[in-house]
């Protein structure tokens, strides 16, 4: 098995924080009645097409279809209150769509992001419409919500790196801290690389190195594009 020399080394320095976080959790779960989860699951997915996307991957009108594929694979997954949800953003789309999923189900939600709020809207939640923005917030101010500020825990990204590979990274070993044999990792994904660093499939081929059971929603094969396709021909 051949792991990137680049991921072991930044993720050795992310380790050790984690380390140090679940240490201190470790401790307050002693003192408390709060459990452990016995189910993990690690989402990554495509964010709502950008108005200036060449070539659609996934556009607005998609979805309803996106929630529905979502909510079949929880179904199948069977979450409980033992269970625990880790997302690395809450950005428009599969993001927002899975988290939003998770809480009408009462399931605990840790979301890790790369930069504060404001800045995370702008890049990531804004330019898809406000009604992406308000659901941001009421996910943020959601009492099963719990989010992790990437420059508050972990310092400054190191020279070279990038802020939303980092993000993946920090999710993925904070998720696997609970043992691999209790992981999931649910993918809204059309399976191939993505356009900048830190994507899904860059979370895709992290997670094959380490043998986690992976459920991929395939945005290649959903009813849209036949729809699409029979309304232009």
């Amino acid at each position: 098995m051949k792991f990137r020399s680049n991921y072991v080394k930044a993720g050795i320095t992310i380790l050790q924080e984690e380390l140090n976080r679940i240490t201190y959790k470790d401790t307050v779960l002693a003192s408390s009645t709060e459990r452990e989860p016995l189910q993990v699951i690690l989402f990554s997915g495509h964010m709502i097409d950008s108005p200036n996307r060449p070539k659609p991957r996934f556009p607005a009108d998609m979805e309803d279809e996106a929630r529905r594929k979502i909510k079949e694979v929880l179904d199948k997954l069977n979450p409980d209150s033992d269970t625990l949800a880790i997302v690395p953003g809450i950005a428009c789309g599969g993001d927002i769509l899975f988290i939003e999923d998770c809480l009408l189900r009462n399931i605990k939600v840790e979301i890790f992001l790369p930069f504060e709020p404001a800045e995370f809207i702008l890049n990531s939640v804004s330019f898809a419409g406000e009604n992406w923005v308000k659901r941001f917030y009421a996910i943020q101010n959601h009492p099963n919500v719990t989010i992790h500020l990437q420059l508050e825990q972990l310092g400054k990204v190191p020279e070279g790196d990038n802020p939303y590979e980092r993000n993946n990274r920090w999710a993925l070993y904070s998720t696997l801290m609970y043992g691999i044999e209790r992981v999931s990792l649910v993918v809204l994904w059309n399976g191939k690389g993505g356009n900048a660093p830190g994507g899904t499939g860059d979370m895709v081929e992290q997670v094959r190195q380490f043998g986690v059971v992976v459920e991929h929603i395939d945005t290649t094969k959903f009813d849209y594009w036949k729809t699409l396709t029979s309304s232009q021909s």
